[in-house]
């Protein structure tokens, strides 16, 4: 009885013992001291080049897996609108799509160029509201964007903004749109209120 018991166990703890490392997993911390241009994270994607993109309350971050290349804000050149990044988006063509608090852009990595959207009083055809929360698209040509203002629907092709309202209703971040999903047919857009 006791060598069965012996045998039993030799048997099973091998099983264990691999089970046990499928289960093991371990964080590495990476933080200022290491490059990143902040703590407060708000969106990671990867490119078609495996660059990992960052976008932090203070600047937007391209991490190789050894170094951080870090987009902040400039006065003169090509620059970044605003080092408050909400959400980054890759588009099919490669484009980082970079949703600011204070506009959107597109980076060109091929180039390290950016295009700037903000909107404009003088011009309803301009990007809805310049805090930018989400960017989703269906792969239809369309950038769908969530601003605090509502949701616009940028023609890539184009170069055309569409604006919707959710709600003529004067509640505070009513239109705020946090969250975009869908598939071809249908988006799902997510705000303070309820789902639409």
């Amino acid at each position: 009885m006791k060598s069965l018991f012996y045998l039993t166990l030799f048997l099973l703890f091998p099983l264990y013992n691999l089970y046990s490392q499928e289960n093991a997993s371990s964080f590495d911390r990476i933080d200022v001291n290491q490059g990143l241009a902040g703590y407060d994270v708000n969106s990671i994607i990867q490119d078609d080049l495996g660059y990992i993109w960052i976008g932090t309350t203070n600047g937007l971050n391209r991490y190789d897996g050894y170094s951080f290349n870090v987009y902040k804000l400039q006065k003169q050149g090509d620059y970044i609108l605003s080092c408050f990044i909400n959400k980054l988006f890759k588009d099919n063509a490669g484009n980082i799509w970079i949703g600011t608090d204070d506009g959107l852009q597109c980076f060109d990595p091929k180039t390290e160029t950016f295009k700037s959207y903000q909107h404009s009083k003088q011009n309803p055809n301009s990007i809805l509201d310049n805090n930018v929360l989400d960017i989703f698209s269906n792969n239809d040509g369309y950038l769908w964007i969530g601003t605090d203002e509502g949701l616009s629907r940028f023609d890539t092709k184009n170069q055309t903004f569409k604006n919707f309202k959710l709600s003529t209703q004067i509640l505070s971040g009513y239109n705020s749109i946090k969250s975009i999903a869908g598939d071809k047919n249908r988006i799902f857009l997510g705000t303070n209120f309820e789902l639409f």
